[in-house]
């Protein structure tokens, strides 16, 4: 409720545990439809299989950007 009142449209998320904490996060965000930014080199997992899975799940479900981190250009306005 917070982050609506605030007029907050976009999330970043980082952290540990990609294939669970992360892509949890992300599934409650996506439902309350904010843009997802989760720079691939910024999240982690017990394993790269699992990393990299996690990263293509939040692509393709739920249409999040996992660039790298040095590509934040544009992607908060001025």
């Amino acid at each position: 409720m917070l982050l609506a009142s605030l007029g907050v449209g976009r999330l970043v998320l980082t952290g540990l545990a990609a294939d669970s904490c992360i892509l949890t996060t992300a599934q409650d965000a996506n439902m309350r439809e904010y843009e997802l930014w989760v720079p691939g080199d910024c999240v982690a997992a017990q394993t790269l299989a699992r990393r990299t899975g996690s990263l293509a799940l939040l692509r393709t479900s739920l249409q999040a950007r996992t660039p790298a981190s040095a590509r934040t250009r544009g992607l908060f306005p001025a």
